[in-house]
């Protein structure tokens, strides 16, 4: 069975997007906090990066959008993680994937 985002972070996520959106055009990377959005008119992405090089965002194309974990530890190509997500509220334990695109690993 597939878990999905709960909600609360998908409204988070969205909610911050969205008033991000607004105030970006296409081919445009602008911070926000500490978001940065980067439109290319084509697909849209949305990430929060710390000093460790691991990085945490939305990225959408078209329709279709996915979370991502990008870390600076190596995971293997299509091996599944468990990994914990949590607010100050909620917690919830998640499955990503190791996803290689590029030459970057990402956990999807």
């Amino acid at each position: 069975m597939k878990k999905r985002l709960p909600a609360v972070f998908s409204g988070i996520l969205a909610s911050v997007l969205i008033c991000i959106c607004s105030q970006v055009f296409a081919g445009e990377k602008v911070a926000y906090q500490n978001w940065i959005v980067d439109m290319s008119g084509v697909t849209t992405e949305a990430y929060t990066a710390n000093d460790s090089n691991s990085s945490f965002g939305l990225f959408c194309s078209g329709e279709k959008c996915l979370f991502y974990l990008h870390q600076a530890l190596q995971c293997q190509p299509n091996a599944k993680y468990s990994v914990l997500m949590n607010s100050a509220n909620l917690s919830t334990a998640l499955s990503m994937q190791c996803t290689q695109i590029g030459n970057n690993l990402f956990q999807i």
